[in-house]
């Protein structure tokens, strides 16, 4: 389930503040009485009102390891995931990483493992 918008949130309790009941604007926006309650706590205590950042694993590849790792993806396309875990632990020792960390890497890059056929030289005629 995505987060509820910043716009959604502020029109509830701009609706609130206008003199609308909790009921009404829990009905008119389709929100529940506790989420309004949550928002409301929110900015009561000076948080901001936009989601907060959701909570599971940390990337441990950034942006420039992905492009890396997208390199070496394309330059050894067959080869396994424990050969690609080996190269970047021989090139990354400050950083060792474990095969499952290399296979959520490439899943985050969208790379396949899909054999494609190859074309005979005879049907390029």
């Amino acid at each position: 389930m995505r987060a509820y918008s910043l716009d959604l949130r502020e029109r509830v309790l701009a609706a609130l503040e206008g003199g609308m009941s909790r009921n009404l604007v829990s009905t008119t926006f389709k929100v529940s009485h506790s989420t309004i309650k949550r928002w409301l706590a929110r900015r009561r205590s000076g948080q901001p009102l936009s989601a907060p950042r959701p909570s599971g694993r940390t990337p441990i590849f950034s942006d420039s390891d992905l492009t890396a790792l997208h390199s070496r993806l394309q330059a050894a396309a067959d080869a396994s995931i424990a050969a690609h875990t080996q190269w970047w632990n021989d090139t990354h020792p400050e950083r060792p990483v474990s095969p499952k960390t290399i296979e959520r890497a490439i899943a985050r890059l969208g790379w396949t493992r899909k054999k494609r056929p190859s074309v005979p030289a005879n049907a390029m005629s």
